[in-house]
């Protein structure tokens, strides 16, 4: 996959990467309160919020 379109998913741009080393993760608050969810701290709590989250969704946007 080439460093373009790494943030492709589904035919779809999700995200738009400004340099290859940079991790951050954006969420939207208010879907995440209505889902009842907290930002993860940790890889394994990305994981778990990111299928929580996705339930119903699976083809939205999201990779983890």
């Amino acid at each position: 996959m080439s460093y373009r379109n790494a943030g492709n998913a589904y035919g779809k741009t999700c995200t738009i990467a400004f340099t290859k080393s940079s991790q951050v993760l954006f969420y939207n608050k208010t879907q995440f309160e209505k889902l009842g969810l907290q930002p993860s701290r940790t890889w394994n709590e990305l994981v778990t919020v990111s299928k929580k989250a996705g339930r119903g969704h699976e083809k939205a946007c999201h990779r983890v």
